[in-house]
């Protein structure tokens, strides 16, 4: 009896701590409303003292500290104004102007929210509150413009770009999956890859590096093919829900074939879906055929290389809980395309994608390897979601496949240097 009462006494007194606690904390008042440090905000924070003189004065400079010059800094802040609303009862109220110049920096330079904060002269919650307000409203103000899923007629004319730029016909898109490591909260629950907290990211891309469809946040420790099948741009592509671009013949011919993304050995074989032959007793036209699939395919690994150069903080784990970090990647992945989308107006020297940034080959058929190469951090926080799939396949989906083997045979689909490429074994370096 007496262990009983002693049960409940403790269960009560524990009962009383977490009141006593919980309303302390309530009724404690805030040290101050605006820390002294931060008060100079409007004379010596770093929008006011280094911004608003690097606009008007260093072009180059505000393109680094930014990713886009000043031009598009103001067309991209009319865009997002009209989802950015705040009453303005604060004693120094910060702009859209400011909020947007903290999130953009907090994105390009790759540095802790809380450090940008410091440098604005901002509280470290502040900042970050900005960082997610701000990156939710940049992907509703632009995702209808610039990330929105293709019309058949678009289907088209990227399959036009990959036959011309990349050498592969009826292609409509390169497809790859990437898990977004981020520095694991205390409370993780079951969403861990290996012993990192993070979240998918999940993507199309057309023959100009643009994605053109994303998914982002599907918590899985699946490969690519295993998140496609339970992502709903995947799920509609899979079950022939999409409006591709009807089936066509193939450059020069009249074999008719449909038109396909592209991915590598972690994707399932489809009839609009296309992987690599696997295996090593390979047929010299299977090994053409891998190696023109593989530097196709390359746009989509270029995609998000160009997007985590331009972008540093996927240098490294990005801090934050899962749910604010699907906010963060919808946010690059649509300023990486409303950039990539508006760089034929910026000047040289303020333009998203360089010359010299993404993969390309000579005329003879050699292969420059892009800048991004050097500018991706080794611990970024971009990594591979998982290994090579062996599913089922239909005489359908191998079909297709075949077809576009024998087309790189022919005389209308061949490139001069494809046998001296799969000669020297270059085809497994793409």
């Amino acid at each position: 009896m007496a262990a009983v009462k002693e049960v409940q006494f403790r269960k009560h007194l524990a009962v009383a701590l977490v009141y006593a606690i919980a309303k302390k904390k309530k009724n404690k008042r805030r040290r101050w409303y605006v820390h002294p440090l931060n008060k100079t905000r409007r004379q010596d924070g770093e929008f006011a003292l280094f911004v608003h003189h690097m606009r008007n004065t260093d072009e180059e400079m505000h393109f680094s500290y930014f990713r886009m010059c000043a031009a598009r800094f103001d067309d991209l802040l009319k865009r997002v104004s009209p989802f950015i609303k705040h009453a303005n009862t604060h004693r120094t109220p910060i702009s859209t102007a400011e909020r947007l110049a903290l999130t953009l920096r907090v994105l390009a330079c790759g540095a802790t929210q809380q450090s940008v904060a410091e440098t604005f002269k901002m509280g470290p919650s502040t900042a970050r509150r900005i960082v997610t307000e701000m990156c939710e409203a940049i992907w509703v103000a632009l995702k209808e413009e610039f990330v929105s899923v293709p019309k058949r007629a678009q289907w088209e004319t990227i399959a036009q770009d990959f036959w011309s730029r990349w050498n592969f016909p009826n292609c409509i898109g390169a497809i790859g999956g990437k898990q977004v490591l981020l520095r694991a909260p205390s409370r993780c629950g079951s969403l861990h890859f290996k012993e990192t907290h993070s979240v998918a990211l999940l993507a199309v891309c057309d023959a100009q590096f643009k994605f053109t469809m994303v998914d982002i946040g599907a918590y899985s420790q699946e490969n690519d093919g295993g998140v496609l099948q339970v992502s709903p741009f995947g799920e509609a592509f899979l079950q022939g829900q999409l409006d591709l671009a009807a089936p066509k013949a193939l450059p020069g011919t009249t074999t008719v074939c449909p038109h396909v993304i592209i991915g590598d050995a972690t994707f399932p074989l489809n009839m609009n879906l296309m992987r690599p032959y696997s295996g090593e007793n390979l047929t010299t036209a299977q090994r053409v055929y891998n190696y023109r699939h593989c530097w196709a395919q390359q746009t989509i690994e270029n995609a998000f290389s160009i997007m985590s150069s331009q972008f540093q903080i996927f240098g490294r784990p990005i801090e934050s809980s899962a749910e604010k970090a699907v906010c963060i990647v919808q946010a690059c992945v649509a300023l990486h395309n409303y950039l990539i989308s508006t760089d034929a107006a910026s000047a040289e020297k303020a333009k998203y994608i360089t010359p010299n940034l993404a993969d390309d080959t000579t005329p003879a058929g050699d292969v420059r390897p892009g800048e991004w190469r050097g500018l991706t951090e080794p611990g970024s926080s971009l990594v591979p979601l998982g290994r090579p799939t062996h599913p089922r396949r239909t005489q359908a989906d191998t079909a297709t496949r075949k077809v576009l083997k024998d087309f790189f045979q022919t005389p209308e689909g061949s490139v001069p240097w494809q046998d001296r490429v799969i000669t020297c074994g270059l085809n497994d370096a793409h």
